[in-house]
């Protein structure tokens, strides 16, 4: 199964739609290990949670800047940066998941 989880990060055409699908994951995990009073670790959304009335908008706000940037990436043909990105966000995903089952 990793195997193909790792080959689908890694295949060009599905880069965006990995991309897109990690950024709602992230905010998914995010949102469960906030309720469960895990405190955030991005400085940024860390500042924003405390003076934005929901979570959810937070980490929208937080989110339209980097799917703008994967977007542009993928325009642009630089696949191979939006591929090392998921792999990145892959990695916050299992940490938020992580983060969750041990809380």
């Amino acid at each position: 199964m990793m195997n193909g989880v790792i080959a689908a990060l890694r295949t060009r055409s599905l880069a965006l739609p990995v991309f897109a699908g990690l950024q709602c994951l992230d905010v998914l995990t995010t949102l469960i290990f906030l309720s469960k009073g895990i405190g955030e670790g991005n400085a940024l959304v860390a500042w924003m949670l405390p003076r934005v009335q929901a979570p959810l908008i937070c980490l929208a706000l937080a989110k339209v800047p980097a799917m703008t940037i994967g977007l542009y990436w993928y325009r642009r043909g630089r696949v191979n940066v939006m591929q090392f990105a998921n792999l990145g966000y892959a990695a916050v995903v299992l940490w938020n998941v992580a983060a969750i089952a041990t809380a």
